[in-house]
């Protein structure tokens, strides 16, 4: 169960209109690319559909990336965090 379910119409919105896709191709990201686990449209994805949702404080997203239902409404193929590279980040996308 999730008070968030209104979410995934968010996701279903922005993936027509693909406006959060719009909005990373606009930055570069000059990350060492053998260490990125999460695209720039990914994280973007959290800060914009985490604020339409009403969590407007970065604490609250440390609670997020544990929570399976916004990891599949992000697009995660492992929304339990199941295949995490580091241990401490298993359960967790």
């Amino acid at each position: 169960m999730t008070s968030d379910a209104d979410g995934m119409l968010l996701r279903e919105v922005d993936k027509g209109l693909k406006i959060v896709k719009e909005v990373s191709e606009a930055f570069t990201d000059s990350r060492d690319q053998r260490f990125v686990e999460h695209s720039l449209e990914s994280m973007l994805k959290q800060i914009i559909y985490g604020l339409c949702l009403g969590y407007e404080d970065l604490n609250d997203h440390d609670n997020l990336r544990k929570d399976p239902a916004f990891a599949a409404m992000l697009g995660h193929n492992d929304p339990a965090g199941s295949s995490r590279k580091k241990k401490s980040d298993i359960g967790a996308w």
